[in-house]
């Protein structure tokens, strides 16, 4: 999507503004970047701008720990100082070259003709080897290493220094050498076979350092690996038979991934539609409540949920969370878990129940249920991104794939846990399959079932993390950039408000499956902060 972005931009030469909660994200694409503290610009400039020179200490904490490969090019760290020119004339050869060299204190020169058209690098080592041999200039000639723009980023830059090719002396035509056919053997295979010299000549060099080489030495150069002979084609062996796939089983699964996004990814695109307007109003509604109100909502909620105690417990929770500065983030992750858990009850329930009274369909799903709760959580990742593309919808769709299972698990268990004896009594009674299923069966599986919705929570809770690497913001996406940057400070404020948020739902839901008995209280209405102002009513009544 980043490299999409960049390409609609140099095609159409717009300035897009584009506003984005990940700095690395930024310093991808951006040529200029804005940065904002409480509503005010305080920065802007390019990224090395920013990094050379920040304006506050905000600043300089907010890019602590960036990779400077991805912002700083070749041109900030190529070497400016002018390069020594050799022009190639008649009476110019290796020892003039080498003189030159020396005088200006070079490792290497560029040999330019008439005209200064380049023709080749010489360094000092391959012109002692030229001159030792009594060859011309042009032998001595090395293969030169390609040029790359000046906007190449270090990180590229990095990889072409080491996957460049030594310098070694130009090969000779193929005709006119005995040259192996080992692609890394740059030099030619007789190089060994240079005249002789009579000492007054070797004495004579003042730059002759190393003797002539006298014959090739097969030892050396079968001990290094550039140079070492190709290798031998493999045959299948009884003692590692698995030494290579028999099944090209990553193939299918590729092509059948291509096949259902070329054919179709618009029903996948329509499934997107009803988890975006469940995502957009969740989070409309959480982000958009002033954060004291929001804490208070929720301690009035748990109170009447699960009793005083929790509701003071998720008074100094919540509190805790907007002191780290996680609020924002936890209500984005908030609505990301409420509307996957939302999906997997809409799904879930109806499943189960469906399975629980159907046995030859519980024996087609169950293998499906437990290839999902088996499979690891990243192998969805790429299917959903595929299908689906990358953000909170996927994001969501991604954890209500993951988190599914346990719910319709423990619907199918409650249901069938029912005691036949209550079933038989509701039949005898004249009781229809569908006030059966309703008034005996779901309310007596009720605790099971409220047990798998409390599972189901803490799986989607467990994938915010994961699913931040397809773009899922939240505190996962803090967690994800904290280990990315090696900001173990930043990761921390995610890891705390991810717990945090586990243990106040957790506690909520196992609250919501006990029953009325083991909680030795009354009816819902008279409890809580709605009985503080129902029962002077109620008594009155």
């Amino acid at each position: 999507m980043q490299d999409e972005l960049v390409k609609l931009q140099a095609q159409h030469q717009r300035t897009i503004v584009f506003i984005s909660h990940d700095l690395d994200e930024a310093m991808r694409i951006g040529d200029r970047i804005a940065i904002m503290q409480g509503g005010e610009v305080i920065q802007v400039g390019t990224p090395d701008e920013i990094l050379n020179n920040p304006a506050n200490d905000y600043v300089r904490t907010f890019f602590r720990g960036v990779d400077i490969s991805h912002v700083f090019s070749a041109k900030d760290i190529a070497q400016r100082r002018p390069v020594t020119l050799i022009r190639k004339t008649p009476g110019f050869g290796p020892r003039s070259a080498l003189q030159l060299l020396r005088d200006e204190d070079r490792d290497y020169g560029y040999v330019v003709e008439r005209g200064k058209k380049f023709i080749g690098v010489v360094s000092i080592e391959s012109l002692k080897k030229a001159l030792s041999a009594n060859q011309t200039l042009d032998d001595a000639l090395l293969e030169a290493p390609a040029a790359v723009p000046a906007d190449t980023p270090l990180s590229d830059l990095i990889s072409l220094v080491a996957q460049a090719p030594r310098w070694t002396r130009r090969a000779q035509p193929m005709s006119d050498t005995k040259q192996t056919q080992d692609p890394w053997a740059t030099a030619p295979a007789d190089a060994g076979a240079a005249p002789t010299h009579d000492a007054a000549a070797n004495a004579g060099d003042a730059w002759s350092s190393a003797p002539p080489p006298a014959a090739h030495d097969a030892a050396g150069q079968g001990a290094d690996w550039l140079s070492s002979a190709p290798a031998q084609p493999e045959h299948f062996s009884l003692l590692d038979p698995f030494h290579k796939a028999w099944v090209p089983f990553d193939s299918w699964v590729t092509q059948g991934i291509d096949w259902l996004v070329l054919h179709f990814r618009p029903l996948f695109q329509g499934i997107r539609v009803p988890v975006d307007v469940i995502l957009s109003g969740f989070q409309q509604l959480l982000l958009g409540m002033p954060a004291p109100i929001a804490i208070l909502v929720f301690s009035l909620v748990a109170w009447q949920i699960a009793g005083l105690g929790m509701g003071a417990a998720t008074l100094l929770s919540l509190v805790a969370i907007g002191a780290i500065g996680a609020w924002s983030q936890a209500m984005v992750t908030l609505a990301l878990v409420l509307t996957a858990l939302f999906f997997c009850i809409l799904i879930g329930l109806p499943l189960g129940i469906w399975l629980a009274r159907s046995k030859h369909a519980a024996k087609v799903i169950r293998p499906l249920l437990d290839a999902m709760q088996t499979t690891p959580a990243f192998v969805y990742l790429v299917p959903i991104v595929m299908l689906f593309g990358i953000g909170n919808v996927p994001g969501v769709v991604v954890t209500i794939i993951f988190a599914l299972p346990p719910i319709v698990r423990l619907t199918i268990l409650g249901i069938k846990q029912v005691p036949e004896d209550l079933i038989e009594a509701a039949e005898s009674f004249g009781a229809s399959p569908r006030q059966l299923l309703f008034k005996v069966q779901l309310p007596l599986a009720m605790p099971t079932i409220m047990a798998g919705v409390n599972q189901t929570l803490m799986l989607a809770l467990s994938m915010v993390v994961i699913a931040s690497m397809i773009a899922v913001g939240g505190l996962g996406q803090m967690v994800l950039r904290g280990i990315g940057r090696l900001d173990m400070g930043l990761a921390a404020i995610g890891g705390v408000g991810i717990v945090i948020l586990a243990i106040i739902l957790d506690r909520l839901t196992q609250s919501l499956g006990r029953d009325r008995r083991s909680k030795g209280i009354g009816r819902w209405y008279r409890r809580g902060p709605i009985g503080l102002f129902t029962r002077p009513f109620i008594k009155q009544a």
